[in-house]
């Protein structure tokens, strides 16, 4: 493992014998667990950000009635 911090956590007493009951069953240390955990939970948030920053870019972009999209995808042969 690279350079790492420590920090002091406090766990419900129900979540820390889940912690060590996955680190034991993961032959690994509860620290590697709440890691791991924690870069899921981490990614799945970047991706969510990422996707609001895509929706706030296409604010910007004209609102056009369905119908004017249908017609010019007609007359561009895309159906």
């Amino acid at each position: 493992m690279s350079a790492t911090k420590s920090e002091t956590i406090y766990f419900d007493p129900a979540l820390h014998d889940a912690l060590l009951a996955r680190a034991t069953e993961e032959n690994t240390s509860i620290s590697e667990v709440v890691n791991e955990v924690l870069r899921e939970s981490l990614a799945d948030y970047e991706e969510e950000a990422e996707d609001l920053a895509d929706l706030e870019r296409r604010r910007a972009e004209p609102n056009i009635p369905v119908e004017d999209f249908l017609a010019d995808m007609k007359r561009r042969g895309r159906l």
